[in-house]
């Protein structure tokens, strides 16, 4: 279980709510994910300290597809307030599981959504110069 806090995902998740994970699902593009990272240096230390000052890493985004970068795949995670992606290598997750949400976006929430439908399943056989 996941609580959920913050209101990058705008009307789609209430602040404060109980979120089931679900690991070992499968999941893809526009699904919601939980995400734990467990990358603390690097370009991720300062994301990582934003999220929590107790070194928790915990996010919940959705899942928008993988590309590879010098030689690393990396998941591409949106959210809809403001709609905005976060990619992250595969080496500084330690654990990405679907969340199971039924509610649909509306008003706002679908404009993003729609913005980030650009990035959705790209897939793993793109690669893209860093």
């Amino acid at each position: 279980m996941v609580e959920y806090s913050g209101d990058c995902m705008g009307s789609l998740i209430e602040p404060g709510s109980v979120l089931h994970a679900i690991p070992g699902a499968e999941f893809g593009a526009f699904d919601l994910v939980s995400v734990l990272l467990d990358d603390f240096t690097g370009p991720w230390a300062r994301f990582v300290d934003a999220l929590s000052g107790e070194g928790l890493a915990g996010l919940v985004k959705i899942y928008l597809g993988t590309y590879e970068a010098n030689d690393e795949r990396v998941c591409i995670l949106g959210q809809l307030n403001p709609p905005s992606l976060a990619l992250i290598p595969e080496s500084a997750i330690a654990g990405i599981h679907l969340i199971n949400l039924t509610r649909q976006c509306s008003g706002a929430d679908l404009q993003a959504l729609g913005l980030l439908a650009t990035f959705a399943g790209i897939g793993t056989t793109q690669k893209k110069a860093a």
